[in-house]
């Protein structure tokens, strides 16, 4: 499978928010090691897009919600506070799948929140999600959940806090 970058337009088939020469160029520019062939890079960035589109589940309209394949672009959201462009892939949003996929490659990464783990969720400024105690959930790309938090469905409040019992 080739990697295919949405860039706005409801790019069919999309799986990336990101090509394997920003994921490289990315990584060098940091001194990160990667993936070093073309096959290895697409499986992290794939990974890394269904982790971050996992956790963009709680965000507004996609923009062509019979379309387009990922989360993005949206309707109606917000990146600390500012408005996004109804065809715009916020930088913060590849932030966050450049990190995960760090993180896929380093073999930290692989939990992602189920609905039988949570326990309760807030949609009040902003949302809260509480996890049951003995919850298997664990946020192993504390990286690109940095860029997600900038990322919310309205203009006030973060969107991923995560509270466990």
């Amino acid at each position: 499978m080739a990697i295919i970058v949405e860039d706005g337009t409801i790019v069919p088939n999309a799986n990336s928010y990101n090509s394997d020469a920003d994921y490289t160029a990315y990584a060098l520019a940091r001194g990160i090691t990667i993936g070093a062939d073309a096959a290895a890079r697409e499986i992290e960035l794939i990974r890394a897009t269904d982790y971050v589109d996992n956790e963009l589940t709680r965000m507004q309209s996609k923009t062509e919600p019979a379309n387009q394949s990922l989360r993005y672009p949206q309707i109606g959201s917000y990146v600390n506070g500012t408005p996004v462009g109804k065809n715009t892939i916020p930088n913060e949003l590849k932030r966050a799948q450049l990190e995960a996929a760090i993180s896929v490659f380093k073999g930290v990464f692989d939990a992602v929140a189920t609905p039988s783990n949570i326990k309760s969720e807030s949609l009040v400024t902003g949302f809260k999600t509480e996890y049951f105690e003995d919850s298997n959930i664990e946020h192993k790309s504390d990286s690109a959940d940095t860029y997600l938090d900038m990322l919310s469905p309205t203009a006030v409040g973060t969107m991923f806090t995560v509270v466990r019992a």
